[in-house]
């Protein structure tokens, strides 16, 4: 009987991330464990740091595939090669600066350093060519794509992080709304938010930590499973971002003690956002729940005086 090969867990890894299973992915990481990208210059720890390494580059290339080239190694090291190729059209946060969408294809050849300790990753190093990769974004002068109106953008990804603070700030927020919100996946938040975010719903209560805000957004989803986000102004200063957004969905939970109605409803209002260090870290959700219930029919709108 032919034994198992050292590296087939690993490849379960990398292949769990080429179907988007991040949450999969991310349970082969120990707790305190080390990410670098050395192209980008960024550093995360641990499980909830590879879900926003992940959900960044997933952000950045909606269509991104995935593909081994090889995988070798032993139980303690091991290399992996890989191809990835995607179109980017989605905002492209890093620590070195923020690549605003270049409709541009990207194919680029990767290699991880991988370091385990009984199966679990420890300490995971990636290498790749990001002049090539801005090359092919035709950010880099002289390359195929290189235009007037592309130099903005690598104008910006070169500038210092704090100056570009407000538009990553506003990444982040719209990943969250289109992410967490419009696609209805809770797990997202682990790569979006801090651990420790409040969220202050007004009438719909308060959350204290992450696990509380996940309780809060499964029981709206369930009221609402269709529940659909709209962002209208986005308005970003320091460590605040405030969107107007208009909230659509139908009724087929029930909601505040009020059982489904199959009802369609509309909600406008702001929502406002703090932002720490890349993550969400407290939510202020301002919206009119009485015209909401109106619509549910769940309060009169009949005057007292006509009764």
């Amino acid at each position: 009987m032919t034994a198992p090969s050292p590296t087939a867990g690993l490849r379960q890894i990398y292949e769990a991330y080429a179907t988007r299973a991040f949450e999969e992915a991310s349970q082969q990481f120990s707790e305190d464990a080390e990410i670098y990208n050395h192209a980008t210059g960024d550093h995360f720890v641990g499980r909830d740091g590879y879900l926003h390494q992940a959900g960044a580059w997933a952000a950045a290339f909606p269509d991104l595939r995935l593909e081994i080239l090889s995988c070798e190694g032993t139980e303690r090291t091991a290399a992996v090669e890989y191809s990835l190729r995607g179109t980017h059209t989605g905002p492209f946060i890093t620590s070195s600066g923020f690549l605003p969408p270049t409709q541009a294809h990207v194919e680029l050849r990767l290699c991880d350093i991988v370091e385990l300790d009984e199966g679990c990753i420890t300490r995971l190093s990636t290498y790749f060519d990001s002049a090539g990769m801005l090359r092919q974004m035709g950010l880099l002068p002289h390359s195929p794509l290189h235009a007037e109106d592309r130099r903005a953008p690598l104008e910006l990804y070169a500038t210092e992080v704090d100056a570009a603070a407000h538009q990553r700030h506003k990444a982040i927020v719209h990943r969250f709304m289109e992410e967490v919100m419009n696609q209805r996946d809770i797990a997202a938040t682990a790569g979006l938010c801090s651990p420790e975010m409040v969220w202050h719903g007004g009438e719909l209560g308060k959350a204290h930590d992450l696990r509380s805000f996940q309780n809060r957004l499964r029981s709206i989803f369930h009221s609402f499973p269709d529940l659909t986000v709209a962002s209208h102004d986005v308005i970003a200063e320091n460590d605040r971002v405030a969107v107007r957004v208009t909230l659509r969905g139908t009724q087929l939970g029930h909601f505040r003690g009020i059982p489904p109605t199959g009802r369609q409803v509309t909600s406008s209002g702001m929502n406002t956002f703090r932002i720490v260090n890349n993550r969400i870290v407290e939510e202020w959700w301002q919206h009119d729940l009485l015209g909401l219930l109106k619509q549910l029919d769940a309060v009169s709108t009949t005057p007292a005086s006509a009764r």
